[in-house]
């Protein structure tokens, strides 16, 4: 970090304390040694991250001003980065009988196993979000505070309500539909309060559009979900308190920041019918790239790009596979999986595959799917060998491309 031409500050991490559970699964069993095809990891719940930032000596009466925005990027960079990759039911997997660099064996039973240890949506939780009740002031001119709620199960997508402006109770009355991977996913609210502009942004790394329509904490509570996925279908209305406390405490986030109270109910994805599936207008994709063919030469690199366009809405979020290196028929294996939300029937899937280069990245094709075909299809499921409504695995061609194709998974999932 430079200060101009007088000084520099070259802060040393120091005193690290990591203190985690981790989840290791070692599936599936194999002949081969070491007797499993993969490993995967995560962290079974938030760590307790300390540290220590030695900053030396620092110019006279400026230390606060110096160190206040490193810090603050430093705990952004190991809660939302490090720990979101690792936070259950995110993971990472190691193949360990790898043929290709990516799955485990040339053996489609057991390559399979290995996409299911990946994790699998499981089914869809439905939160009302209804009110709030009892919230502290974080306006001291008007006496009140402009609330809103974010929602999330796994933590590269949050769900958020309306602002509702000088509101201690507020009632936002929003539903929101949320993937469930595992049965044991916890589902994480949290209240801020809106800032059109947020003065503590001033002093962080943070640029001008992150300062207008910031945010401040309020109070957070978590919710396993493992009560209402047995009791699937039922639709419960509860109370639960708000605290400050840090996800990792042993008795939660605690007590004294006001109630909020939501309805859920949780539907398994097997058991939501195709007849409701073909009259949906609004529900989740799931889309899975799996592999490309005949993209280019052995020298080709290439990446998979996935948004939606269409509808009332412009969707402006994408998603992106890794960049696989010097392979014409490159296989994705990890963080090739994308859930995108609020899909209208209306929408359309466009699907791209680019080569990186310094300047513009060379389009290798293309595929457009309308929403509406993928309601319509039916086909059978590889991981349940059953006919499913809203199902497509197949092979596609890539315009643009003589003879590229790419190989796709996608689900649709209807909001109720």
């Amino acid at each position: 970090v430079g200060l101009g031409e007088y000084a520099r500050v070259t802060p040393k991490v120091k005193d690290i304390v990591f203190v985690a559970t981790l989840k290791v699964m070692l599936k599936p069993l194999v002949e081969q040694i070491p007797g499993f095809a993969a490993a995967a990891v995560a962290l079974k719940s938030p760590p307790i991250i300390k540290y220590r930032l030695d900053f030396g000596v620092l110019p006279a009466g400026a230390s606060t001003i110096i160190t206040a925005p490193i810090l603050s990027f430093v705990d952004m960079l190991v809660n939302q980065v490090i720990v979101g990759m690792l936070l259950w039911p995110k993971r990472i997997t190691v193949p360990l009988l790898s043929w290709d660099g990516v799955m485990p064996a040339n053996d489609p039973v057991v390559d399979l196993e290995v996409e299911r240890l990946n994790g699998r949506q499981q089914g869809v939780i439905k939160v009302h979000i209804i009110q709030a009740k009892e919230l502290k002031s974080y306006d001291t001119l008007t006496g009140k505070s402009d609330p809103f709620v974010e929602i999330f199960t796994t933590p590269d997508h949050r769900e958020k309500t309306r602002v509702l402006s000088n509101n201690l109770n507020p009632q936002w009355n929003e539903t929101k539909y949320l993937p469930v991977l595992e049965k044991d996913t916890v589902l994480r609210v949290e209240v801020f309060d809106y800032d059109a502009v947020n003065v503590a942004s001033f002093t962080s790394l943070r640029d001008s559009a992150m300062m207008k329509g910031s945010k401040e904490f309020m109070g957070r509570c978590a919710v396993p979900l493992s009560q209402f996925i047995k009791e699937e279908g039922l639709e419960e209305e509860i109370w639960l308190p708000l605290g400050k406390g840090d996800w990792t405490n042993l008795e939660g986030p605690g007590l004294g920041e006001g109630f909020i109270r939501l309805g859920l109910q949780y539907r398994a994805v097997e058991n939501i019918a195709g007849e409701e599936i073909l009259k949906a207008e609004r529900g989740l994709l799931l889309v899975g790239v799996i592999r490309c063919y005949d993209i280019g030469s052995d020298k080709t690199s290439s990446y998979v790009q996935v948004k939606l366009t269409g509808g009332k809405d412009t969707r402006k979020e994408t998603f992106k596979t890794a960049t696989i290196a010097k392979n014409a028929s490159p296989r994705w294996s990890q963080n090739n999986k994308f859930t995108l939300y609020d899909v209208s029937s209306q929408d359309h899937l466009v699907v791209n595959v680019y080569e990186p280069s310094l300047g513009v990245d060379t389009d290798l094709g293309s595929q457009t799917i309308a929403v509406s075909e993928i309601i319509a299809s039916r086909q059978v499921s590889r991981w349940t060998d059953d006919e499913q409504a809203g199902y497509v695995y197949d092979t596609f061609s890539l315009h643009g491309s003589k003879s590229g194709r790419i190989e796709l998974e996608i689900e649709f999932l209807p909001y109720w």
